[in-house]
């Protein structure tokens, strides 16, 4: 079930989601849950691999190429993938200088961001700011790449940076 997140972000934060989100010509509330899903990512490979973070990034990178394979089993996924892939937003958007935003996110998500703040000390706000910066800017590619996998940006990260460490240590 969806569940409505209202986050306030700095303006630093709301410039580079408006220029990222235009430039991907998608609409900004999806480039700032991708983001926020791909910091949350980086913050968990920097735990895990901290000396193989870079190529860590570079693998999920490479797996995020043009190249990989659309599901049929899953044309909505599919269809959503493809258009951010070409960058067809439904519309485009872009955040206030209030840096206001409510985003739809799956209640299940939603609970493990505000648990995440929690544990951080922070508040959602300052918590979700924090994972954007650590987010790189080209989030949208890496969930067009999980969408394509039939998988969330963390599984489909988890997934590639495992693959990445059991490779590189055999």
């Amino acid at each position: 079930m969806p569940t409505a997140v209202s986050l306030r972000l700095p303006s630093e934060t709301v410039g580079r989601a408006n220029g990222q989100a235009a430039s991907a010509a998608a609409p900004v509330e999806l480039w700032v849950r991708a983001a926020i899903d791909a910091g949350r990512l980086m913050t968990v490979i920097a735990r895990i691999g901290p000396t193989m973070t870079s190529e860590i990034i570079a693998t999920l990178d490479e797996q995020a190429g043009p190249s990989i394979p659309v599901l049929s089993a899953f044309p909505d996924l599919a269809l959503y993938a493809e258009a951010l892939r070409r960058g067809e937003p439904a519309s485009l958007t872009q955040l206030g200088d209030d840096g206001e935003v409510e985003l739809l996110v799956p209640e299940e998500l939603a609970q493990a961001w505000g648990l995440e703040a929690a544990e951080s000390g922070s508040t959602s706000d300052c918590w979700a700011t924090d994972m954007i910066a650590a987010a790189p800017d080209h989030s949208l590619t890496w969930e067009a790449a999980a969408a394509a996998s039939g998988l969330r940006l963390a599984e489909w990260g988890y997934a590639c940076a495992l693959r990445r460490l059991t490779s590189s240590s055999a």
